[in-house]
This record gives C-alpha cells, sequence and structure tokens, in this order.
C-alpha cells in the first residue's frame, strides 16, 4: 500500500519546501510525470500558492470551487500538477503554470488566459503500431495516436487542454528556444546554435554560450517562446 505522505528531507529537491521544519509532506498521486517534475496541489496552495495554511482548508477550497489542472477539475490534494502543466482557478479567473527556475525549484509562473489552454508537452518516444498508426509516449505520460510519422523524439507537442489535439510543433533543431530541465543551467532560456550528438551549444538569456547534454533541453519555440516562462 502506497502511503500518503513521505519524509521531507526524502522530497525532491525540485521541491521549493521547507525541509528543516516539517517531517512529512503530502505524497503526490502516481500520475505521468516524475515526481521531481510534479507536486501535489495540497503543497501548492500551503506553499507556493500560500492560499491555505492546513490540508483540511486545501480540501475546502477543492470542495467549493473549481480548481483545474490541465483543464481537468481536481478534488483530491494529492492529485499532482506536472511541469509546464497549468492551474486554473476558476473564481478567481487566475491561471499559473509549472516551471522550473534557474535554482533548480519548480514554481509557478501566472499565465495569460490565452496561453492557459495551451501545454507543451516533450516526446519522450514513439511506437509503431501498424500502418498508419504511431503512438507519441510525451513527457507528461499521455499518449496520442496519429496517422503519420512526422516526429521526432526531442521534439515538443503544443497540445490543447483538456482535449490534447496537436496544435504546433517545435522542432529540436538550430534556432529552437530551449529551457534547461536539468544539469548544471537547470532553468535558463536560451537558442540553440549547434546539435552534436548528444551535446547542444546555445546561447542563454544571460547572453552567454553554453553546452548541455540533449536530454535536458526542452524545446518551447522557433526564435520565440510560445508560452510565457
Amino acid at each position: 500500500m502506497i502511503k500518503n505522505h513521505i519524509k521531507s528531507q526524502a522530497a525532491p529537491k525540485t521541491w521549493p519546501i521547507e525541509r528543516k521544519k516539517t517531517i512529512y509532506v503530502m505524497r503526490p498521486d502516481q500520475s505521468g510525470t516524475k515526481m521531481e517534475f510534479s507536486m501535489p496541489i495540497g503543497i501548492i496552495f500551503k506553499t507556493l500558492l500560500k492560499y491555505c495554511k492546513t490540508i483540511k482548508e486545501v480540501k475546502k477550497v477543492l470542495q467549493d470551487n473549481t480548481i483545474l489542472v490541465d483543464g481537468r477539475r481536481v478534488n483530491d490534494p494529492h492529485e499532482s500538477l506536472g511541469f509546464m502543466g497549468v492551474l486554473t482557478i476558476t473564481e478567481t479567473k487566475e491561471n499559473y503554470r509549472l516551471i522550473i527556475n534557474k535554482r533548480g525549484k519548480l514554481e509557478l509562473k501566472k499565465t495569460e488566459k490565452k496561453e492557459a489552454g495551451t501545454k507543451p508537452c516533450v516526446i519522450i518516444n514513439k511506437k509503431v503500431l501498424g500502418k498508419n498508426k504511431v503512438q507519441i509516449n510525451l513527457f507528461d505520460g499521455k499518449n496520442i495516436l496519429i496517422k503519420k510519422n512526422d516526429y521526432k523524439t526531442g521534439d515538443t507537442l503544443l497540445i490543447s487542454l483538456p482535449e490534447h489535439e496537436i496544435k504546433e510543433q517545435v522542432k529540436l533543431e538550430k534556432g529552437a528556444i530551449i529551457m534547461l530541465t536539468g544539469g548544471k543551467h537547470i532553468g535558463l532560456t536560451g537558442e540553440v546554435e549547434i546539435i552534436e550528438d548528444n551535446k547542444i551549444r546555445f546561447k542563454g538569456d544571460d547572453k552567454k554560450t553554453h553546452e548541455t547534454e540533449k536530454r535536458h533541453a526542452f524545446p518551447i519555440g522557433t526564435k520565440k517562446a510560445l508560452i510565457a516562462v
């Protein structure tokens, strides 16, 4: 049986929590996103938004208000918001996207309504199921079936919420705008200059040229980011 809590010291380093003051923290549900790239709604309302002081208060908020994660209503504080996912508080018309900052911590970025209906997802792998049928597996655990094998692992798909329809493709190539999800440059954004084997050289938003592993690159646009980060 999976426990509802984990020790704060064992929680992902990406979680911006006070580890010395709290022994246990809420465990997120078993969503498709890795734990280091997601946070339970209960912790988000207590720690990031600071709208509640206790989980009991969070439960009341979820019962009394329409809270959406990626366009879908949530009622359980254990349900998680994943990286690049959108949290919507309908009563106050607030929209937030979960990103990772340059300190390597998850944080909420206030998002305009026009952007809240989409989510960028990196393709982590794909599988040919038969003639004219390809399954694309995304960073957040979602799977999409397509007819044409037009997408590559490492590319990003901008999908609609909550329908998960493909709106746009961002190729991982020269000129792509990327956000780093790991390595010493985590949280930095920049434009790809060169891709060689598993290495990428890019010009960061700090105006400096850096190198990173290809697996840390999360494309978010071509020449210009599709979303505010």
